[in-house]
C-alpha cells in the first residue's frame, strides 16, 4: 500500500506542472480571443465574432459576444446581440413596478390612507408585475444568428409555457432589442436600448399598462 501511495503521489507531482501549463495556455487563448473580438478593423472584428459564435461556442463565444455588445460600431453590436440570443435557451427580462406607481408610493411615505388609495388606483396596473413576479421569461423557438427576427414563447402567470399561444417576435438591431406579442389577447411590447456597457435598458408595456422599467443583461 505504501509503495502504491508513493507512486500515485509521484504521478501527481509530475502532472501538476503540466496541468498548470495547460491552464495558462487556455487562459492565454481566451485573452487572444478577447483581443480579436475587440479588433479595431471592423471587418476582422466581425469575422472573429462570427467564428467565435458559430465555431468556438462556450466561453469563447460568450467572451466575444460581451465584447461585441460594448462596441461603438452598430454592425458589431447587432451581430453580438443576435449571437447572445442564439446562445440563450431561456431569455429572462426583469422588470420593475410601473414608474408612476413607484413615484406615488415614495411620495405617500408611511401614510396608510394614501397607501390604501394607491393600491385601489393601481390594482390593474400592478397585475402584470404580480402575475409574472417581476420577470418575463421566454423560451427560444426560432432563433437564427443571421436573421434580425426571432421567435419566443412567453411563460404564463402559472409558470408554464403554452405552445398554443402565438410566439413573441424579437427584433435585434445595433440599437437594441424589441419584443412584440400578445398574451391571451393583450398586447405586450418590450422596447430596449443597448447601453455602452452591453446592458439592455428600456420599458415594458402590457395591455396599455405601464411603463414598467427594464434593465437586463443577456449573458
Amino acid at each position: 500500500m505504501r509503495t502504491l501511495y508513493s507512486v500515485s503521489l509521484a504521478a501527481l507531482l509530475v502532472a501538476a506542472p503540466a496541468m498548470a501549463q495547460s491552464a495558462e495556455d487556455r487562459a492565454q487563448a481566451l485573452r487572444d480571443w478577447r483581443a480579436n473580438c475587440a479588433e479595431e478593423d471592423p471587418d476582422l472584428r466581425l469575422i472573429y465574432l462570427e467564428d467565435a459564435i458559430t465555431s468556438q461556442g462556450g466561453i469563447v463565444a460568450r467572451i466575444c459576444v460581451r465584447e461585441g455588445l460594448k462596441s461603438s460600431d452598430s454592425e458589431t453590436r447587432a451581430l453580438a446581440l443576435r449571437g447572445a440570443l442564439t446562445l440563450t435557451d431561456t431569455l429572462s427580462i426583469p422588470f420593475d413596478m410601473p414608474m408612476g406607481y413607484a413615484n406615488e408610493l415614495a411620495e405617500a411615505g408611511g401614510d396608510e390612507d394614501e397607501l390604501d388609495d394607491l393600491e385601489r388606483t393601481w390594482r390593474d396596473a400592478l397585475k402584470p408585475f404580480e402575475g409574472w413576479s417581476g420577470m418575463l421569461t421566454f423560451k427560444a423557438e426560432n432563433v437564427d444568428l443571421f436573421s434580425t427576427s426571432s421567435e419566443w414563447t412567453l411563460k404564463m402567470y402559472s409558470g408554464r409555457y403554452d405552445e398554443r399561444q402565438a410566439p413573441v417576435t424579437a427584433m435585434a438591431t445595433g440599437n437594441g432589442l424589441k419584443l412584440d406579442g400578445v398574451y391571451f389577447g393583450n398586447p405586450l411590447v418590450v422596447d430596449l436600448s443597448l447601453g455602452p456597457d452591453g446592458t439592455l435598458i428600456g420599458n415594458m408595456m402590457f395591455d396599455g399598462e405601464g411603463p414598467f422599467p427594464v434593465v437586463a443583461e443577456l449573458l
